[in-house]
């Protein structure tokens, strides 16, 4: 970085690997996962912008290893490894014990950017689904693809351990610059109310549409970047209205 302050680190990796501290440094980190052998050619095309990377995260990257919801229960011991999580397996983890990463499940950045309004959610036929639609506009310079992420939180006062988000559904939408699209995202019903023993869990759900990209956080120090805690940015409102169909969606709902 001293010599170049405009680096672009590139990863080529098969699993999650520790970006922190460095990852605060860099003004841009692009993640290769595993390349094949035109890898060389597909990375240039994203480094010279014939290509606007629009990936999303499937996993979330940790500060520290020891930050994982599993870590406690892995090797295992005498031949046996003890799943412990439960339901607060990978993100809904870290969502729940409120903890800082350096990246967040579902994070992707790319050449230009997206702002999210007018959400709503619409139940369907009997019920056993809702349409959840919210309209995307690309404010950047850049045609590029966007993928909507549709979360929903358990109900307040729950009989069982729940998650505070969990992802329900996606779609991925592609704008040129200006353009705005309405995307709709259809939700099972049931997904959502049954706890783990197959039992309807009754009460209110907030619905919340997002790209999961990492916000940061303010510090105090010169320090050139804090780290990332896994927040849906451009998440709507957390203040909820009532519905008859059980779901709730954000009052003067703007993501």
């Amino acid at each position: 970085m001293a010599a170049n302050p405009r680096t672009v680190v590139v990863l080529s990796n098969g699993g999650v690997v520790r970006t922190d501290p460095w990852h605060r440094t860099v003004p841009a980190l692009v993640e290769g996962w595993l390349l094949g052998q035109a890898g060389g050619g597909a990375l240039a095309r994203v480094l010279y912008g014939d290509v606007n990377p629009s990936g999303k995260l499937a996993e979330t990257v940790p500060l520290r290893l020891e930050h994982a919801p599993s870590h406690l229960s892995f090797p295992g011991e005498e031949g046996h490894v003890r799943y412990g999580e439960g339901v607060f397996v990978g993100y809904r983890g870290y969502d729940a014990a409120d903890r800082e990463v350096a990246f967040p499940f579902g994070h992707g950045l790319s050449y230009t950017t997206f702002t999210y309004s007018g959400l709503r959610v619409t139940p369907e036929g009997d019920g056993s689904r809702f349409a959840v639609a919210v309209t995307v506009a690309n404010t950047g310079p850049r045609t590029g693809r966007e993928t909507v992420q549709v979360y929903s939180g358990g109900p307040a006062g729950s009989s069982v351990a729940r998650p505070p988000r969990e992802l329900r559904g996606f779609a991925s939408v592609t704008l040129a610059p200006g353009e705005s699209r309405e995307v709709v995202v259809r939700v099972s019903a049931r997904t959502s109310r049954t706890t783990a023993n197959g039992k309807a869990d009754g009460g209110s759900r907030a619905v919340t549409t997002s790209s999961r990209r990492a916000r940061p956080r303010a510090t105090s120090g010169s320090a050139p970047r804090s780290p990332w805690r896994e927040t849906p940015r451009g998440s709507c409102s957390p203040a909820a209205t009532p519905s008859p169909s059980g779901w709730s969606t954000p009052s003067a709902a703007r993501c």
